[in-house]
């Protein structure tokens, strides 16, 4: 089992916050917006909570993450993906860089835009979390916030 060290705004700090993701089964694109906090301390290796979902949801490749400056010593890399609840090596594999693989960006405030290949074809095969890892560098050396600002459906 996989859970996030900290959870956006909204959602409660358990494993089984999952559970009140933002759209179900057979719905239409939807706007998801979630905040989490960053402290300034947080180090490498913490894993944010952004959007919880289901089995079946697509994250659609508009998908950003705006976010305050968090690292003055200009030293982090962060990494945006996805975590399952239940991850396993077979089916349901978390891949935590699958959207955004070592942005620089919060070394600055601004934008984080989905790159990396992998997150293009994105069909979660298990409910899990939309994540930001602090992935290398450095840790956080200024509290902020990060913003996760996409679609997120469940029809092919």
């Amino acid at each position: 089992m996989t859970t996030p060290d900290i959870f956006a705004t909204g959602y409660t700090a358990s494993a089984e916050a999952f559970l009140n993701a933002p759209t179900g089964q057979g719905d239409s694109p939807r706007l998801v917006i979630r905040t989490a906090a960053v402290a300034d301390s947080a180090s490498v290796g913490t894993v944010y909570g952004l959007v919880p979902f289901n089995k079946g949801a697509r994250v659609h490749y508009n998908g950003v993450i705006a976010h305050d400056q968090l690292d003055t010593a200009t030293l982090m890399t962060v990494d945006v993906g996805y975590v399952y609840d239940d991850n396993d090596t077979v089916t349901n594999i978390n891949d935590p860089d699958a959207f955004v693989d070592g942005s620089t960006s919060p070394r600055a405030a601004g934008v984080i835009e989905f790159d990396a290949p992998a997150g293009a074809t994105f069909e979660a095969t298990a409910d899990g979390w939309i994540t930001l890892t602090i992935a290398a560098g450095g840790s956080a050396t200024q509290a902020g916030n990060i913003t996760f600002n996409g679609m997120i459906s469940y029809q092919g």
